[in-house]
């Protein structure tokens, strides 16, 4: 996969964890915790090739390539592997979020 098309599949994901490092006030740093709990549930659900694949690519930032050859498995494997992985995050993040309750908003 391209560049611009991992950046673009790896963007929902990557916005959904900003708030947790711009986090100032006490609502935030609350709302902060709660999203990467649920980030952290989200990727506990993933299975062990898959949790692997998506930590060397986006944060350890090894190519597929590189991927491929430190977890002895052929490319497309990996490919396959990071495809299902981030489809997984979504559907859980999704999912908790139709079971979360409804926040009350208030107007400042």
């Amino acid at each position: 996969m391209d560049e611009g098309r991992r950046r673009k599949r790896w963007t929902a994901l990557t916005e959904r964890m900003g708030s947790l490092f711009s986090a100032d006030t006490g609502a935030d740093h609350t709302e902060a915790l709660v999203e990467s709990d649920r980030l952290a549930r989200a990727f506990a659900s993933l299975g062990h090739g898959q949790r692997i694949a998506l930590v060397l690519r986006y944060y350890v930032d090894l190519s597929i390539a590189d991927i491929a050859f430190a977890v002895d498995a052929p490319e497309s494997t990996v490919r396959s592997r990071l495809r299902h992985a981030l489809g997984a995050m979504r559907a859980a993040l999704d999912a908790q979020e139709r079971t979360m309750p409804v926040r009350a908003t208030t107007d400042d």
